[in-house]
C-alpha cells in the first residue's frame, strides 16, 4: 500500500507541475482609449516616399499629433511633422475645398512642400493631389480629409526631392 501511495503522490506532483508550467494563451493588453470610448481610434497618418525612402507620421490624439490642419480663408495647410525635437523634417500640402485632382505648383493654395531636417524648404514645382475625402465641421474646420498624391520640388544646392506614394488619412481627433 505505502509504494502505491508513493506513486500515486509522485504522479500527483508531476501532473501539477506540467499543468502548471504550460504556458497561457498571449491575450493583447487593451488599449486604454478603445476601453474608454468602446471604439478604436482612427489612426491618422501622413506618409510619403522622399527620394524612395519611407517618410511617416502617424498619431491618434491632439496631445501626440505632429498632424495639424490650418484654415486660411479658402485655403487649407496640412502638415505632417516627423517629430516634435529638431532635427525633423517635414511634410506640408496646401488645397482649397474640393475634391478631385490638384495640379500643385507655385499658386499659394495649391503647394506642396518638403522640409528637410538641415530646415530646407523644397517646394513643389510639378505634381498634383487627388482628394477623394473631403468633409468640414461648421466654420470650415476639417473633419475628414482623405487623398494620395505625389510632386517633384524645386533644386536647392543641386539637390530637389521627388516626393511619391503619399498618402494622407486624417479624421478630426
Amino acid at each position: 500500500m505505502s509504494n502505491t501511495l508513493k506513486t500515486l503522490s509522485v504522479s500527483l506532483i508531476i501532473a501539477v507541475v506540467i499543468f502548471s508550467c504550460q504556458k497561457k494563451a498571449d491575450t493583447p493588453t487593451p488599449d486604454p482609449v478603445a476601453a474608454a470610448t468602446g471604439s478604436t481610434p482612427h489612426l491618422n497618418k501622413v506618409i510619403a516616399k522622399v527620394n524612395n525612402i519611407d517618410w511617416t507620421v502617424y498619431c491618434t490624439s491632439d496631445a501626440s499629433c505632429a498632424i495639424t490642419v490650418s484654415k486660411f480663408g479658402t485655403s487649407y495647410l496640412l502638415l505632417g511633422q516627423s517629430s516634435f525635437t529638431a532635427p525633423y523634417s517635414s511634410l506640408s500640402l496646401n488645397f482649397t475645398y474640393t475634391t478631385g485632382i490638384l495640379t500643385l505648383g507655385q499658386v499659394s493654395n495649391k503647394a506642396g512642400h518638403f522640409v528637410d531636417p538641415n530646415a530646407i524648404n523644397f517646394t513643389a514645382k510639378t505634381g498634383t493631389i487627388n482628394i477623394t475625402t473631403m468633409d468640414t465641421l461648421a466654420g470650415g474646420v476639417l473633419n475628414k480629409f482623405a487623398a494620395t498624391f505625389s510632386f517633384k520640388t524645386d533644386t536647392i544646392g543641386g539637390v530637389s526631392k521627388q516626393i511619391t506614394n503619399g498618402v494622407i488619412d486624417y479624421i478630426k481627433p
